[in-house]
Order: C-alpha cells, then sequence, then structure tokens
C-alpha cells in the first residue's frame, strides 16, 4: 500500500533552473548577498537552491534578480522566505521555498512559465 501526497499550491511548480542573485532585506544599513540557482518557479513563488545559508529563515524578505534567458535582461523582484531546508550540514547548502511579492516585467516571468508548461523550452 503506498501513500500518496499532494500539496496545495496556487499554481504548478515547473523544474526550470535560472541563476539569481539577491540579498536579504533586514533594514537600513543591513543585508546579506547571496546567490544560486532556482529548481522550479511557478507564477507565484520559486524555490531556489543556495550554496552559502546566510540566516535565511521563513518570513525573511528578499530581492533578487534573474535572466529568463541568457543574453536577456536582469528581471528584478522581491519576495517573502515560506521554508527553509538545510541539506546535509549546516553550512550548507540550503534549498528555500519562496512566495512572490513584486516581479518587475510580470508578464515576463508568466510567458516564460507558460512557454515551459507548454513544452517550448
Amino acid at each position: 500500500m503506498t501513500t500518496e501526497f499532494t500539496e496545495r499550491r496556487r499554481s504548478v511548480r515547473l523544474p526550470l533552473s535560472l541563476s539569481i542573485s539577491g540579498k536579504t532585506v533586514e533594514g537600513l544599513f543591513r543585508s546579506h548577498g547571496f546567490s544560486g540557482k532556482t529548481e522550479d518557479i511557478s507564477f507565484d513563488g520559486l524555490c531556489i537552491n543556495v550554496s552559502v545559508p546566510n540566516g535565511f529563515s521563513g518570513g525573511k524578505k528578499i530581492k533578487f534578480k534573474t535572466q529568463l534567458y541568457r543574453g536577456d535582461f536582469l528581471l528584478k523582484a522581491t519576495g517573502v522566505v515560506r521554508w527553509v531546508d538545510i541539506q546535509n550540514k549546516p553550512e550548507g547548502p540550503i534549498r528555500m521555498g519562496v512566495e512572490l511579492e513584486k516581479v518587475g516585467h510580470y508578464r515576463h516571468w508568466r510567458e516564460r512559465i507558460e512557454e515551459k508548461l507548454h513544452g517550448f523550452d
């Protein structure tokens, strides 16, 4: 007998690896930079693999930028860390789920996901 686990998400997550860089938003003069790659993305969130944990925790706000296609313009966004999964050892790497708050050029973000969803990637 197998147990089936279903997640309740508003939108489907699609596997897509995009380079990402950003920083935590902690106050006027306090922030921690990070870089990594997306594991998956959706219309309203993404999962990021980060090599060095910089004090990420649920509820922390981040700013980041990525390119949807190689050679494309930098797309800027903000989000809130919803979960953190430290893998193997505390010094890294980690996975974190981010709920999007604001995406510059959101239309392009949606189009990229639609292309992946319909197999045009």
